[in-house]
C-alpha cells in the first residue's frame, strides 16, 4: 500500500475502497461463454442464460454474418433495473467523411449552440424529477427519524460519524429504490441529449472547437446562488467535452480546445471588440462598436469556430520553420496536448532556486479560484487576464 503521506492529488494508490451495495452495480466478463442465442437470449459466463427485452438482431447479424466480434460484456445494475452490454469490433455500414469547421458553447439555457446556428435544447432532467425526488427524500428523513432516533442531536441534525440506522423497513425499501429509479431516470435523460449532440457534431464537422471550462471554479458561493448551482450540475458542463474526446477519434475528425481564459461571449464575433463586462443574465449580445445584435450563445460559437484558423497558422508556422508551438501561450490547442504539470523541472527545486522554493506559484498552476468578495462568487475565467505575452504571442502568429 501507497504512504498515506503522499498528496492524493498525485495520482497515488492508496487504501481500498469498498463498493457500496446501494448504488450503481456492475461486473464486466472478457473471456468465457459470451455470445448472442437468439432475438431475446443472451449467453454470460457464470450468470447463464438471460433474456432480454430489447431486440439484439443488430447485433447478432452482424456476428453472423462475420461482421462484428465481442470482446467484453458488462452486466450493470441501476436503478432497479439491469442492462446487458457489449464491447465489439465491428465494420463501419458506411464511410463518414465530416467536413467543415464548427464551434460549439455549452450553456444552460441552451445546452449546445454551435456556430452553423444549431441549438440542442437543456432537457432540465433534474428539474422534471425534483418533485418527486423532494418528496421521496422527505419521506426518507422522517422514516430515518422515527427508526434511529439516537441518530439525530437535540436540534435535529445528524450526528457526525457513523449512522446507527441499520433496520431498514419493507417501506424505508422501497421509498429508495423509488428515489434510486428518479435519480437513475434524469440521469439517463441528460446522457441522452448529450449523446446525440456529440455524435451530430463529431461525424458532422472535420474540425471541432470547444471550450476548456473550469467547470468546478464556476460556481457560486452565498444566498440565492443554490439555483445556479443546482442549473449548472444539471446541465453537465463538462460531460458534451468528455464525449468528444473519444468520439472525434472514431469517426476521423479533430478536436480543438479554446483556454479556459479566452472570453467567448465577450468578443464580438465581427468586429473582435470585447466588452468590459457581460453579466451571465443578458442572453442577447450588443456590439457598441459595429452594432451587431446576436444571441449571446451563438456569438460565443463563432469565436470558437475562428479560433480554427488560429490553429491552422500555427500549425504551418510549425512546419515551415521547424519549431513546435507552445500551445500554452495560445487561446486554443489540440485535444489531448498538456503542457508541464508539476514536474520537477517545470515547477523548481530548492537547488535549482525555482518559485516554487521561495514559496511561489507553480509556473503551470491556475490562478487560485477568488472566493472573497460580496456573496463570495466564484471564479470568473472571462473576467481574469490572460497569461503574459499573449497579444505578442498573437500578434506574432497572425
Amino acid at each position: 500500500m501507497a504512504s498515506a503521506k503522499v498528496p492524493q492529488s498525485a495520482g497515488a494508490v492508496g487504501w481500498s475502497k469498498y463498493k457500496g451495495r446501494s448504488g450503481r452495480q456492475s461486473v464486466g466478463f472478457t473471456t468465457g461463454a459470451i455470445g448472442i442465442l437468439d432475438r431475446h437470449h443472451i449467453q454470460l459466463p457464470v450468470v447463464g442464460v438471460l433474456r432480454v427485452k430489447e431486440p439484439t438482431d443488430k447485433l447478432r447479424l452482424k456476428l453472423v454474418a462475420g461482421d462484428a466480434r465481442i470482446l467484453r460484456a458488462t452486466l450493470t445494475t441501476e436503478g432497479g433495473k439491469t442492462y446487458a452490454s457489449f464491447g465489439v469490433v465491428c465494420k463501419q455500414a458506411r464511410a463518414i467523411s465530416p467536413s467543415g469547421v464548427c464551434g460549439h458553447d455549452v450553456g444552460i439555457s441552451a445546452l449546445i449552440t454551435s456556430s452553423e446556428g444549431q441549438f440542442t435544447e437543456n432537457p432540465h432532467a433534474e428539474a422534471q424529477a425534483r418533485k418527486k425526488i423532494t418528496r421521496y427524500q422527505r419521506r426518507m428523513d422522517r422514516q430515518h427519524r422515527a427508526a434511529s432516533p439516537k441518530c439525530f442531536n437535540s436540534d435535529g441534525t445528524h450526528i457526525k460519524g457513523a449512522c446507527y440506522w441499520k433496520d431498514y423497513s419493507k417501506r424505508s425499501h422501497e421509498n429508495q429504490a423509488k428515489l434510486q429509479k428518479a435519480h437513475v431516470r434524469a440521469a439517463h435523460i441528460r446522457k441522452d441529449a448529450i449523446h446525440k449532440a456529440s455524435f451530430q457534431a463529431a461525424t458532422s464537422y472535420q474540425v471541432n472547437v470547444i471550450e476548456d471550462l473550469h467547470v468546478q471554479a464556476m460556481g457560486k458561493k452565498g444566498h440565492g446562488k443554490r439555483g445556479f448551482n443546482r442549473a449548472q450540475h444539471d446541465a453537465a458542463l463538462a460531460e458534451f467535452a468528455r464525449q468528444m474526446g473519444y468520439k472525434h477519434l472514431w469517426y476521423g475528425s479533430l478536436l480543438w480546445l479554446a483556454a479556459w481564459w479566452y472570453p467567448s461571449s465577450k468578443t464580438c464575433s465581427a468586429c473582435r471588440t470585447k466588452k468590459a463586462k457581460l453579466s451571465r443574465s443578458t442572453r442577447v449580445f450588443h456590439c457598441e462598436h459595429c452594432g451587431l445584435v446576436i444571441d449571446r450563445d451563438l456569438n460565443a460559437a463563432k469565436n470558437l469556430a475562428a479560433l480554427a484558423e488560429l490553429a491552422c497558422v500555427c500549425l504551418m508556422a510549425q512546419f515551415l520553420t521547424g519549431q513546435p508551438v507552445n500551445w500554452s501561450k495560445l487561446p486554443v490547442r489540440p485535444y489531448g496536448w498538456e503542457g508541464d504539470q508539476g514536474t520537477r523541472s517545470s515547477r523548481g527545486c530548492a537547488r535549482a532556486g525555482g518559485p516554487k522554493a521561495n514559496g511561489g506559484p507553480s509556473k503551470t498552476g491556475r490562478p487560485e479560484v477568488a472566493t472573497s468578495g460580496p456573496g463570495g462568487s466564484g471564479f470568473d475565467r472571462e473576467a481574469a487576464e490572460p497569461p503574459a505575452l499573449i497579444g505578442a504571442r498573437q500578434s506574432e502568429v497572425a
